[in-house]
């Protein structure tokens, strides 16, 4: 939906097709140029000074193609386009272009929810999982790496941190980190978004033989069915960049979110039962949903931020090449056990 108009994602809007193949074949010519990993292109100095914003400026020339290109991106990237920085896009659309159709990209859902992925996980620990626990200090010494919480200690051989990086930024290290290190997590920049899930008495999408997926030009950028198998019907909305920061300042962003869907699909409210609101961006533990690569980042920064210090390894998808991704989650646990030796 955009400025009242429907279109569907198989027939779209001519002139915003356009655009969009315009930006893919400029976007696959940059990245023919570019090494791996990207912060090894130190010739790109350019790419790296500007934003993803500029570069749709160079290659969309329609409304259209500007939402339908921008709400898209703005998805992936967490954040909205004047803020990423356009090697860092770069560098994670090159994972795209080894990818066999492009069509696996948010296709699946996790059988019983992403839930029971930590569950399963879980089960085959063998040691004790303590929860709030809040990690204020970690230092090294006679080989050890001691953390230090608000009510004990626990000293180890080997830590690894997946602390998002304005977390991690507000632990005290002892040694203190190297410049570099500190440096780039600093440096490392978490998107604005929240999600909201809105609980109906019935389907209502389904009744109009839709699936429920929809970008629009409202703060509730992007809604999908969310519905497991079994459960109560669940349309989630996902919100991005300054749309996300306006809901999430909202007095009461379940009603706005409600009130913006019932403007394009009206008698939806007598269904309705109940909503959740999912604040990432002042979350005290996350302070942002995923990290995106700011102007700047990927030369000054970027190889540092998964470099180990000693016993101490950091691993997240902040630390991946598929940064923002649960692929780049794997890739940096695959990564630290190589490094730990398992």
């Amino acid at each position: 939906y955009f400025r009242n108009q429907m279109s569907i994602e198989s027939h779209v809007w001519p002139q915003a097709l356009e655009d969009d193949l315009r930006v893919e074949a400029a976007a696959r010519a940059l990245c023919q140029r570019l090494k791996r990993p990207a912060w090894m292109n130190t010739q790109e100095e350019g790419l790296d000074a500007r934003s993803l914003a500029d570069f749709l400026h160079d290659h969309v020339v329609s409304a259209e193609g500007s939402f339908w290109i921008g709400n898209r991106l703005r998805s992936d990237e967490g954040e909205d386009a004047e803020h990423i920085g356009l090697l860092g896009w770069l560098a994670g659309y090159m994972n795209y272009l080894d990818r066999e159709t492009g069509a696996e990209m948010s296709a699946f859902k996790f059988p019983g929810g992403a839930t029971r992925l930590c569950e399963l996980i879980a089960g085959k620990l063998s040691c004790e999982i303590r929860f709030e626990a809040e990690l204020h200090r970690v230092s090294i010494s006679d080989r050890k790496v001691t953390l230090r919480f608000a009510d004990f200690d626990e000293s180890f051989d080997r830590v690894v941190l997946t602390l998002p990086p304005r977390a991690l930024e507000e632990v005290v290290f002892d040694p203190a980190m190297p410049k570099e290190k500190r440096c780039a997590i600093e440096a490392c920049p978490m998107g604005r978004s929240i999600k909201i899930a809105l609980q109906f008495s019935r389907p209502w999408w389904r009744d109009m033989d839709w699936n429920g997926g929809m970008h629009c030009d409202l703060d509730i950028m992007q809604t999908w069915d969310g519905t497991l198998s079994g459960g109560a019907p669940i349309l989630m909305i996902y919100s991005c960049g300054s749309g996300a920061a306006r809901l999430a300042e909202s007095a009461d962003p379940l009603e706005v979110s409600l009130t913006q869907l019932e403007s394009l699909f009206p008698e939806i409210r007598e269904s309705f039962v109940k909503g959740w609101f999912i604040d990432w961006i002042h979350d005290r533990y996350a302070r942002g949903g995923f990290c995106y690569l700011a102007q700047g980042f990927v030369l000054d920064h970027w190889k540092h931020i998964s470099t180990p210090i000693g016993p101490i390894h950091f691993a997240g998808d902040h630390t991946s090449q598929w940064s923002g991704f649960i692929e780049g989650a794997v890739e940096s646990g695959e990564r630290v056990a190589t490094e730990i030796g398992v």
